[in-house]
């Protein structure tokens, strides 16, 4: 077998992969801690707190939320502090038909669905309707927001999955996202922030894309020097 041509198979079976991944969702994963609206540090990269990282099916209809909290929320905010919602703002303005955490042990044993819009003013953008919220055992929700055991505290994690009737093509509006911490003091007085993401991760199938360009130039050489002999 010549060289093109093993290269030309190796390019045919990394296509074949990169469209299959493709077909599946890619894992988008975002960062927060650029302030939005609140009490509290004024954020950026320099203070994230947590990371939170969003999977789609093929049909963009299911997504399932991995949400990590970093171990520096207390150092970022002070002893106490917790994350307690993530409100979403859907480019369709649409709201899942069914919100479920995914089994196995997290930092909380619920997430508790809120399909009313709600209007929140942050920095750049006014007052912008969010189209609905999943809260982790925070203050105002189902759990017993007295127990702070049952609350996403630092290094914790929680994941869950959102259903929705139609396909969201893209899920998220501008802004897409802000998250909620909570139970800290600020300037001498109990408080709380929300903050948008600072950093946007590539999705996965994009490396595959940087392979096939890569294998191309490679069967491009190796064409022109077998011309050459």
């Amino acid at each position: 077998m010549t060289i093109t041509k093993l290269i030309a198979r190796s390019l045919a079976a990394v296509a074949m992969t990169a469209t299959a991944l493709s077909a599946s969702a890619a894992i988008t994963t975002y960062t927060f801690g650029s302030f939005f609206t609140g009490s509290g540090p004024s954020g950026g990269a320099s203070s994230s707190f947590a990371t939170l990282s969003i999977d789609a099916s093929a049909d963009n209809k299911t997504f399932v939320f991995d949400l990590k909290v970093s171990n520096s929320l207390n150092a970022i905010f002070g002893t106490g502090a917790f994350v307690s919602a993530l409100r979403v703002n859907t480019a369709s303005n649409q709201d899942p038909i069914s919100t479920t955490i995914a089994s196995g042990t997290w930092g909380v044993d619920q997430v508790t669905f809120d399909g009313s819009t709600s209007n929140t003013g942050g920095v750049g953008y006014g007052s912008v309707a969010w189209d609905f919220k999943d809260s982790f055992c925070g203050s105002g929700n189902a759990c017993n927001q007295n127990a702070a055991g049952s609350r996403l505290t630092q290094g914790e994690e929680v994941k869950w999955t959102a259903v929705f009737a139609n396909a969201q093509t893209p899920l998220l509006g501008t802004p897409g996202m802000i998250m909620k911490v909570q139970g800290y003091e600020w300037n001498g007085k109990g408080a709380s922030a929300e903050y948008t993401p600072v950093v946007t991760a590539v999705p996965e199938p994009e490396t595959y894309a940087m392979m096939l360009a890569g294998l191309g130039l490679m069967v491009g050489i190796a064409r022109r020097r077998q011309r050459k002999v």
